[in-house]
């Protein structure tokens, strides 16, 4: 018996997800961050707690390190990846939430034309 042709969405296997806006995984970060009510956020927790772009978008560490690198020159350094003594974290200074985040969809939707 033959399996029924069943058509695979891009974001079923976990990947780099290269279609992936980065302004959009900008935006998912600071969601995250904002939620969590601190100023950081691990990287581990952004790649594997529930509701982080890691898991939302299925992305890889490799897929979502790439991501984090953009982060400061998207957010000209008002959401920022750091890498020290082995310690990976995203630091957000609290300022201008609601129009970095409003600045970030509108980016993504220009993105995806």
């Amino acid at each position: 018996m033959q399996k029924p042709c069943v058509a695979r969405h891009p974001f079923d296997a976990s990947g780099p997800q290269p279609s992936l806006s980065d302004a959009l995984v900008a935006w998912a970060t600071l969601a995250f961050v904002r939620e969590s009510g601190q100023s950081t956020a691990a990287f581990n927790d952004l790649a594997y707690s529930p509701g982080s772009p890691g898991r939302v978008f299925r992305l890889d560490d490799d897929g979502l390190l790439s991501r984090m690198f953009a982060l400061s020159e998207l957010t000209d350094g008002k959401l920022v990846y750091n890498d020290q003594a082995g310690i990976r974290q995203v630091y957000w200074g609290g300022d201008g939430g609601d129009a970095l985040a409003g600045d970030l969809l509108r980016r993504a939707f220009e993105d995806m034309r």
